[in-house]
């Protein structure tokens, strides 16, 4: 069953300048577009994905109220703080704004935000790959309709998750954000029981503070705001590794006389290899 939902994800980097510039906000960027476009996170379209370097709030708050869909998906990666009253401020080229202030009208959305970061050195090293593209000879993703589906029968939510607890230091590295690497990292090699089994991004956040631990780094992810009941998971599990399937090839398959002729093609090869064996035998 094809779903037809819509979905949208917004990028948004914001490294400050200067003494204070985040080295790894552009690897951030570049990582987690590609964990979207994987089938571990739903084989996201480059179209639904909207990359925000360095906005201005006038800039960003143009992309977020215009912004609707079935599931929307926000990422920061960048400077910020908490305030006195215990709000999680993100820092943007001109201001601040409360995380809050990324919530729209959109039914389901997910909110993930690595910031209040400082620069550390070594960092995490190396990320996974980000798996084979699982493709049916029907030319969709399997990946894809699956996440579609779960975005279809979810109930609406909000969810935000910050990268550390309040007052609390996120740390940075030539890599990207050390939060972000363990994200990304953890959600790329999950093994489940059965194939696209789907990970909700709680359990996730589980395995965050020990994959930080062996790195010294003893930060805590929080889910900082809940509301409703979201259900659309952040990335799926996979039994060791699949196969990679053949990519189907555009308007067009293989007849049965074709299917004939590579047989017969393959035959006469097999036949002049044992020829020339023979001759060089003698």
């Amino acid at each position: 069953m094809i779903y037809k939902v819509t979905r949208k994800a917004i990028l948004i980097g914001c490294p400050g300048a200067g003494k204070d510039l985040l080295r790894g906000v552009e690897y951030d960027l570049k990582n987690m577009r590609s964990l979207l476009r994987s089938d571990k996170c739903g084989r996201w379209n480059d179209d639904e994905i909207i990359t925000l370097p360095n906005p201005t709030r006038h800039e960003l708050f143009l992309h977020i109220q215009s912004t609707y869909a079935d599931y929307v998906f926000i990422y920061f990666s960048g400077h910020g703080w908490t305030s006195n009253t215990g709000k999680r401020m993100l820092a943007l080229k001109d201001c601040s704004i409360s995380d809050l202030e990324l919530l729209n009208r959109s039914p389901r959305q997910l909110v993930v935000a690595d910031a209040c970061r400082k620069y550390i050195t070594p960092g995490i090293g190396g990320f996974s790959d980000f798996g084979d593209r699982f493709e049916n000879f029907s030319g969709t993703y399997e990946s894809r309709e699956i996440f579609n589906h779960y975005i279809a029968n979810s109930p609406h939510g909000k969810i935000i998750v910050h990268a550390t607890q309040n007052n609390e230091f996120s740390y940075d590295s030539d890599n990207g954000g050390c939060f972000t690497q363990a994200l990304i990292n953890i959600a790329t090699r999950l093994k489940t029981e059965q194939n696209y089994a789907p990970v909700p991004i709680a359990n996730i956040l589980r395995h965050v503070p020990s994959y930080l631990q062996k790195e010294n780094n003893f930060q805590i992810p929080a889910i900082t705001y809940k509301t409703g009941n979201l259900k659309v998971p952040f990335a799926f599990g996979f039994k060791k590794v699949i196969r990679r399937v053949p990519r189907a090839i555009p308007q067009r398959r293989l007849t049965t006389s074709n299917s004939i002729s590579l047989g017969h093609g393959v035959a006469f090869l097999g036949l002049t290899a044992l020829l020339l064996i023979a001759a060089n035998s003698k």
